[in-house]
């Protein structure tokens, strides 16, 4: 009986070499084709992450801007401050939105964003054209609502765009800050602002005024603890030891100011004869809330550096994969041949 090998057998020795050789690296081709596909689905996790981070970016500035709209609308109605205040930040608002919508328009299908954007688009719309109602607490409901939905915007954001499922520990922890710590933290500064600025409606407190701030001091003591404990992961877990030059000068910057609003708001809570709504209150809510703006804009950037940094290396490694490969086959061939 005939072999199924004997055809195999009656071919001239090279010819037998490329053969055998072309079997070797069959495997090799399998594999390879699983790496490379691999390596492209993380350069596409990583880029869409990177849309993401650049949605952040105005979204962000937009809640912060918000938060001081919604204090400035209760001064104009409680204090009697002129109206034409809120004219600058609805300025600056209005601009963020039209900016936003170029970048909604680009991204917004992958992210899911287009319907959620119009919306909030819209409510900014209507909240603009009046932002200072009859009653404080109306007011307060009004804005809260609308920087509650920036929130929600932001959230959807961080989800579709994988950034909450990012894999780097200095990437992660960076991120961590932009899209959750920070936007909580202007929450509870921007909270403490209007109680200590006393303007905050009565019906709108959790509990007294004094009580208050004590939880949220608390709050953002350990917003702040997380922040530093976080960001010391990211720095040790770098890979080029480039991210704590990057952003450590703004961090520091940024909780020395935390300390100040906090040193401030201490001492309201411990001297019950302390008065509020006194012009300290106010210097130092704007400083810590400007200095929490500031730092999200340099975190931003340096979140977007990593993304690309992990990219640019999985580019040189499948460059480098499919040299070694090539190199490999023409050797072969060329011994066989």
């Amino acid at each position: 009986m005939p072999s199924l090998f004997a055809p195999i057998g009656r071919l001239p020795y090279a010819q037998k070499f490329v053969l055998i050789s072309l079997l070797f690296l069959l495997p090799l081709a399998v594999t390879l084709s699983f790496l490379v596909n691999a390596q492209n689905q993380q350069r596409v996790f990583s880029q869409k992450e990177i849309d993401g981070a650049n949605y952040l970016v105005l979204l962000n500035e937009v809640h912060a801007q918000a938060l001081q709209y919604r204090r400035q609308a209760l001064r104009v109605n409680i204090r009697r401050e002129d109206a034409a205040l809120l004219d600058p930040l609805q300025l600056a608002i209005d601009d963020n939105f039209a900016a936003l919508a170029t970048i909604d328009a680009r991204y917004g299908a992958a992210l899911t964003t287009n319907a959620p954007f119009a919306t909030l688009a819209e409510e900014w719309q209507q909240l603009s054209a009046t932002p200072v109602l009859a009653k404080p607490h109306d007011i307060f409901l009004e804005h809260s609502a609308f920087i509650a939905n920036v929130r929600k915007l932001i959230a959807l954001v961080g989800d579709q765009s994988n950034l909450i499922l990012d894999p780097d520990l200095d990437s992660y922890y960076v991120m961590d800050s932009v899209l959750l710590r920070l936007p909580e933290a202007q929450d509870l500064i921007a909270r403490a602002q209007l109680v200590s600025e006393d303007i905050l409606p009565i019906q709108d407190l959790r509990s007294d005024k004094r009580t208050e701030l004590v939880m949220l001091t608390s709050m953002l003591r350990s917003n702040s603890a997380a922040i530093v404990n976080n960001l010391d992961v990211a720095y040790a877990n770098n890979p080029s030891q480039t991210l704590q030059a990057r952003i450590d000068a703004e961090r520091r910057r940024y909780l020395a100011t935390i300390d100040d609003q906090l040193a401030v708001l201490d001492a309201i809570i411990a001297n019950r004869g302390q008065a509020f709504a006194t012009p300290e209150f106010t210097l130092f809510g704007n400083a810590a809330l400007e200095a929490s703006r500031v730092f999200q804009q340099t975190l931003s950037p340096a979140l977007i550096e990593l993304l690309q940094a992990r990219i640019d290396a999985l580019n040189r490694n499948q460059t480098s994969t499919l040299t070694m490969v090539a190199l490999t086959v023409t050797a072969a061939l060329a011994i066989g041949c």
